[in-house]
């Protein structure tokens, strides 16, 4: 089990948009969330419950976004379907919270979990298993009493429903917060492909790879082919600084927002001269 010690209460909010329309707003609205939750007995009173973050423990020395991540899935495998369970997109830790009690001393920690924009797909209800609820519906009851939630639970989504609120004023966090993992975007997503008509899909030929001489370079051009290769080294002086290896003229050229990007006549980027 580990040293004790190195034991850290972890809370966990997966959160899920209603519609990705409101990923690009600036304007939090918290209808525009869904949380998960637990419905847990309140201690001597059977009938009454209280609503609850998902909470785990984390080894001082274990891999925490993967084991958060695992956690999700293993929680919510009975309310999904085919048992696949809820997968997140990232862990973010918010914040840490001071307890109190037996627990005074320590700190329990609340990570975010964003999850996939709200679908058709239908969760199924099982007692004692997290469901979403809307985010303003529960922020409403939070500020209104707190006998419905656990105490940490009410603090943690008041802190919370601030965090995002300060979130959506900062440019681009919110879409990023939840766009696709980097696992799903490299098997999924990919927007473009470009392929060195050279290189192909397997050994460069480098027979046919002809780069001026840098002796031709320092003399005056007069066939075609020497014009060609002066024009080559005039229009694109990243990519001969690049073959040359001069780091210093690199650096230079770079200052002045030249661009890495730029392709020359034969397709290639500064970037394959530097690894030829």
């Amino acid at each position: 089990m580990g040293n004790p010690e190195n034991i850290e209460d972890a809370y966990v909010a997966v959160i899920r948009p209603k519609n990705a329309a409101s990923l690009n707003s600036r304007e939090y609205r918290a209808k525009s969330y869904e949380i998960l939750l637990h419905e847990v007995p309140i201690e001597g009173q059977k009938k009454k419950r209280k609503k609850v973050l998902l909470e785990t423990k984390l080894q001082g020395n274990s891999e925490i976004t993967q084991g958060i991540l695992d956690y999700v899935v293993e929680t919510t495998k009975p309310i999904s379907p085919a048992n696949q369970g809820i997968r997140g997109k990232r862990v973010v830790l918010m914040k840490k919270f001071p307890l109190d009690g037996e627990k005074m001393g320590r700190e329990a920690a609340l990570f975010i979990v964003p999850s996939v924009v709200k679908d058709n797909t239908k969760y199924t209800y099982t007692p004692g298993c997290p469901i979403f609820y809307c985010l303003q519906d529960i922020m409403r009851v939070c500020s209104e009493s707190s006998t419905h939630f656990a105490t940490l639970t009410a603090r943690m989504l008041i802190a919370l429903d601030k965090w995002l609120d300060e979130r959506h004023a900062q440019s681009h966090f919110i879409p990023a917060l939840f766009r696709p993992s980097p696992l799903e975007r490299i098997k999924t997503n990919v927007d473009k492909v470009v392929i060195n008509p050279y290189f192909g899909l397997g050994a460069p030929d480098y027979s046919k790879i002809q780069i001026p001489k840098q002796e031709k370079w320092q003399r005056s051009m007069s066939s075609v082919t020497e014009d060609k290769e002066r024009q080559w080294v005039d229009d694109f002086p990243l990519h001969r600084s690049a073959c040359e290896g001069d780091s210093e003229l690199l650096s230079r050229l770079l200052s002045e927002r030249f661009s890495v990007n730029q392709l020359d006549s034969d397709h290639w980027a500064p970037i394959h001269y530097a690894c030829w």
